[in-house]
């Protein structure tokens, strides 16, 4: 298996996201890079592919349209 050593990686967030993240480092009491980080590597390690993270959101939806059916009842 190969090995990989910790990188710095620069990218550009939109103000949407770094919005998000500046009020999800707040509330966390972690610095903005930090709470990047955690955030970054806590999706990788759930979703390693793109297509699962499509797959967790269609069966999240699935459950919250079935939720709502049942409650309309």
């Amino acid at each position: 298996m190969e090995q990989y050593s910790e990188v710095y990686i620069s990218f550009r967030l939109s103000s949407e996201a770094n919005k998000a993240l500046s009020e999800a480092a707040v509330r966390s009491g972690r610095k903005k890079k930090q709470e990047a980080k955690l955030r970054l590597e806590s999706h990788l390690r759930n979703f390693p592919l793109i297509s699962d993270l499509n797959n967790y959101i269609s069966q999240v939806e699935y459950e919250l349209s079935s939720e709502r059916t049942s409650l309309e009842k």
